[in-house]
């Protein structure tokens, strides 16, 4: 029999354990993105047996919610590198403006798709209990389930972590004020912002950790049913694991996602001349991509490897890049000598990474369509002679997307080792690259599309009875 473990509840428990902290600014210890993510991994079985879909629509909603953190994560790089390079160049107000800027997007990124997240996921949940033998959660306080307070403790907690961490970056807004004269300012509340800022996390840690033991008891309350999780259990070897299609679609939608957010990392933008989407990372990504496939995908070997190497470099170059720029930037190589020979090492790093980055990425890309390959050659087998439907044709749909793929990794490859040996004197050669490397990473999404739905077709999904 399946074990209770693997419907995902340890993966929901520990969700929240990254999700409680407050948020100081854009600065966020533990990053929201891992929570999100490992929501999505939770919710993959349960999902499968909740006919009423809330859960699915939470898993959609979580998945916006991780792209959200990833640029979360994003936007507190932005601020460190300002912080560290352009203090001097900056006014006074301008960091503390793009902090506010960055706070208030999460904020209305949040209330429009983390408020009926949470609803849906306890909703869900309830769902399951009630059509698959639940009593522990449907037990009612005051009125109301387990469930349905936890809905609404969730929303209160997301609404007032995200307005605390926004109150105390708005007292930037009265520095204007006061410096125009206004008399309903009679003093610069920015001046108090730190102190503001601890207080609000404070206070904000507070609800957090009351949130957090909440949720903690709730999933424990869960787990005590023991008799409904075996229900899920059995309902899941009968309806699910029969469902050869509906694995593989869920399977393979849980792998695509990390190539997704991976081909992020295609796109090369530099801030202060520290790379904020490091070509390495993406390597990490498609591991976990191909760990989520399996034995699905064959000769795994040559992409591992071109991975690791991939990470060795890229890390190397990205250390030795760092302490060049504390006490040079590109342009002192020019005119140094001391500058010149370390940054020719790290130019060359960069090449290296460069050229890794699309012999990896080209490798992952053959491996997937050898795979598709397969199961188009099993499907065609199976359909009678004269079909419509053939192997040949979905090869070659999917090789037609492969092609857009090879030619902009290729000319950003180009404009990439361009800019790593010119940009001293042309300091406009990184927006060549940023729009060949952008274009590159939509093609291979659009690769990554048509992947899926060849795969779909060669093993459909059995509709629930």
């Amino acid at each position: 029999m399946l074990s209770n473990r693997k419907l995902g509840f340890g993966l929901l428990v520990a969700a929240g354990c990254f999700l409680w902290n407050p948020v100081l600014g854009v600065m966020d210890i533990l990053p929201d993105a891992i929570g999100y993510l490992l929501l999505l991994l939770g919710l993959s079985r349960l999902a499968d047996l909740d006919r009423s879909e809330q859960l699915l629509d939470s898993q959609k909603a979580f998945r916006a919610m991780l792209w959200v953190g990833l640029g979360q994560i994003l936007a507190e790089l932005l601020v460190d590198v300002v912080l560290r390079k352009s203090s001097e160049s900056l006014n006074q107000y301008e960091q503390p403006m793009w902090v506010l800027l960055f706070s208030f997007v999460l904020l209305v990124f949040q209330w429009y798709y983390l408020l009926p997240a949470w609803r849906r996921f306890f909703s869900g949940l309830s769902a399951l209990a009630q059509f698959h033998g639940g009593t522990v959660l449907l037990r009612e306080k005051r009125g109301r389930t387990w469930c349905e307070r936890m809905a609404k403790a969730s929303g209160r907690f997301v609404v007032l972590h995200s307005l605390l961490t926004l109150l105390p970056e708005l007292t930037v807004l009265t520095s204007f004020e006061y410096d125009d004269g206004n008399p309903f300012f009679s003093f610069d509340w920015f001046s108090y912002a730190n102190p503001l800022r601890t207080g609000a996390a404070v206070i904000s840690g507070v609800i957090g950790v009351i949130w957090l033991v909440r949720y903690l008891r709730f999933m424990r309350l869960a787990a005590s049913d023991t008799p409904w999780r075996e229900q899920l259990c059995r309902e899941y070897e009968e309806e699910v694991l029969s469902n050869s299609g509906l694995l593989l679609h869920r399977r393979m939608n849980a792998a695509l996602t990390f190539f997704r957010v991976g081909s992020v990392f295609f796109i090369n933008l530099s801030l202060m001349y520290y790379s904020v989407l490091p070509d390495w990372f993406c390597a990490l990504l498609f591991f976990c991509g191909l760990l989520m496939l399996g034995g699905l995908v064959e000769k795994r070997l040559p992409c591992v490897a071109a991975g690791l190497l991939l990470i060795g470099v890229g890390t190397a170059r990205s250390a030795l890049n760092m302490r060049y720029l504390k006490e040079f930037v590109p342009r002192d190589a020019l005119y140094l000598p001391n500058a010149y020979q370390q940054y020719l090492t790290v130019q060359i790093l960069s090449v290296l990474e460069a050229i890794l980055l699309v012999v990896f990425v080209l490798l992952v890309v053959r491996a997937l369509a050898a795979m598709a390959g397969r199961y188009a050659l099993a499907y065609a087998a199976q359909r009678p002679a004269g079909s419509e439907w053939s192997a040949e044709l979905s090869a070659l749909r999917l090789h037609k997307r492969t092609i857009p793929v090879w030619v902009f990794l290729a000319l950003s490859l180009a404009a990439k080792i361009c800019e790593i040996f010119l940009q001293q004197t042309y300091g406009w050669m990184w927006m060549v690259q940023f729009v060949l490397s952008f274009i590159a990473s939509l093609c291979f999404a659009g690769f990554l599309t048509q992947l899926s739905e060849e795969m779909t077709t060669c093993c459909p999904v059995k509709p629930h009875v």
